[in-house]
Protein backbone atom coordinates (compact mmCIF):
# COMPACT_ATOMS: atom_id res chain seq x y z
CA UNK A 1 0.00 0.00 0.00
CA UNK A 2 1.46 3.76 -0.82
CA UNK A 3 1.14 5.98 1.77
CA UNK A 4 2.27 9.69 2.62
CA UNK A 5 3.35 11.64 5.09
CA UNK A 6 3.59 15.33 5.88
CA UNK A 7 6.18 15.89 8.29
CA UNK A 8 9.01 18.51 9.46
CA UNK A 9 12.44 18.58 7.49
CA UNK A 10 14.14 18.58 10.38
CA UNK A 11 12.40 15.49 12.01
CA UNK A 12 12.91 14.00 8.91
CA UNK A 13 16.59 14.91 8.51
CA UNK A 14 17.27 13.48 12.03
CA UNK A 15 15.65 9.79 10.93
CA UNK A 16 12.45 10.96 13.27
CA UNK A 17 9.58 10.19 11.21
CA UNK A 18 6.55 9.90 12.54
CA UNK A 19 3.84 6.81 13.01
CA UNK A 20 0.85 8.51 11.17
CA UNK A 21 0.67 8.13 7.68
CA UNK A 22 -2.59 8.86 5.28
CA UNK A 23 -4.02 7.17 1.50
CA UNK A 24 -4.35 11.36 0.83
CA UNK A 25 -1.81 13.22 -0.90
CA UNK A 26 -3.32 15.94 -0.29
CA UNK A 27 -3.57 15.46 3.35
CA UNK A 28 -0.23 14.84 3.86
CA UNK A 29 0.48 18.14 1.60
CA UNK A 30 -2.14 19.82 3.96
CA UNK A 31 0.23 18.71 7.23
CA UNK A 32 3.78 19.13 5.51
CA UNK A 33 3.16 22.53 4.37
CA UNK A 34 1.17 23.64 7.66
CA UNK A 35 1.30 22.76 11.19
CA UNK A 36 4.71 20.19 9.99
CA UNK A 37 6.29 23.67 8.50
CA UNK A 38 6.91 25.50 11.32
CA UNK A 39 10.33 26.86 11.83
CA UNK A 40 12.34 24.10 10.01
CA UNK A 41 10.21 23.91 6.97
CA UNK A 42 8.15 20.28 5.82
CA UNK A 43 8.28 17.73 3.36
CA UNK A 44 6.06 15.24 1.88
CA UNK A 45 6.91 11.73 1.99
CA UNK A 46 5.68 9.02 -0.14
CA UNK A 47 6.26 4.86 1.10
CA UNK A 48 5.12 1.81 0.39
CA UNK A 49 4.05 -0.65 3.27
CA UNK A 50 3.40 -4.27 3.48
CA UNK A 51 -0.12 -5.31 4.91
CA UNK A 52 1.73 -6.69 7.67
CA UNK A 53 3.11 -2.98 8.59
CA UNK A 54 0.02 -1.37 9.10
CA UNK A 55 -0.47 -1.26 12.65
CA UNK A 56 -4.02 0.06 12.97
CA UNK A 57 -6.06 1.34 9.37
CA UNK A 58 -8.54 4.45 9.86
CA UNK A 59 -11.09 4.56 12.38
CA UNK A 60 -14.60 6.46 12.11
CA UNK A 61 -13.00 9.37 13.96
CA UNK A 62 -10.02 9.68 11.27
CA UNK A 63 -12.29 9.22 8.54
CA UNK A 64 -14.91 12.13 10.08
CA UNK A 65 -12.18 14.58 9.87
CA UNK A 66 -10.76 13.29 6.19
CA UNK A 67 -7.42 12.43 7.76
CA UNK A 68 -7.65 8.59 6.47
CA UNK A 69 -5.08 7.76 9.04
CA UNK A 70 -3.36 4.44 9.11
CA UNK A 71 -0.23 3.95 11.89
CA UNK A 72 2.63 1.73 10.40
CA UNK A 73 5.80 -0.21 12.34
CA UNK A 74 8.44 2.65 11.23
CA UNK A 75 11.21 -0.55 11.05
CA UNK A 76 9.63 -1.77 8.15
CA UNK A 77 9.56 1.23 5.87
CA UNK A 78 10.48 0.43 2.84
CA UNK A 79 10.95 2.46 -0.31
CA UNK A 80 10.41 6.09 0.97
CA UNK A 81 11.16 8.91 -1.09
CA UNK A 82 10.23 12.73 -1.61
CA UNK A 83 7.61 14.08 -2.68
CA UNK A 84 7.60 18.07 -2.32
CA UNK A 85 9.69 20.67 0.32
CA UNK A 86 7.17 23.02 1.59
CA UNK A 87 9.20 26.57 3.15
CA UNK A 88 8.94 26.87 7.00
CA UNK A 89 6.18 28.94 8.54
CA UNK A 90 5.61 30.81 11.68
Amino acid sequence: MELYRGENRSRWQNHSIGLAWTSSIETARMFGGGLNAVQSGGVLLKASFKPETIISGPNDHSKYLGEDQYTIDPFFLSDLSVVEFFPPTR
